[in-house]
């Protein structure tokens, strides 16, 4: 990412996504990375036992000033959106 001028803050919420804590000069970017980053794998892998809370990491939602509570109408949401984007898709 360095060989393509990404700016530092991208560059840290790419490599520290997993562990954004560690990230020195954009946390919150990593973070929110994180986040979005267990939203989706949960919506992937559908619910298959687990509830959004166990999924993601409690302490980028805390770190975000975020509930993890949220989490299941995060995904409710984004799975609506994304069913809408391939509606739409789908009628072009």
């Amino acid at each position: 990412m360095r060989k393509w001028h990404l700016p530092v803050n991208i560059q840290e919420a790419v490599h520290y996504h997993h562990t954004p804590l560690l990230a020195r000069s954009a946390p919150l970017d990593a973070a929110l990375t994180n986040l979005s980053n267990q939203i989706a794998l949960f919506m992937q892998n559908g619910e298959e036992g687990n509830q959004p809370g166990q999924v993601i990491d409690d302490e980028a939602w805390q770190f975000c000033s975020l509930s993890a509570d949220l989490a299941e109408s995060v995904i409710e949401e984004a799975d609506a959106l994304c069913e809408e984007s391939f509606r739409l898709f789908i009628q072009s």
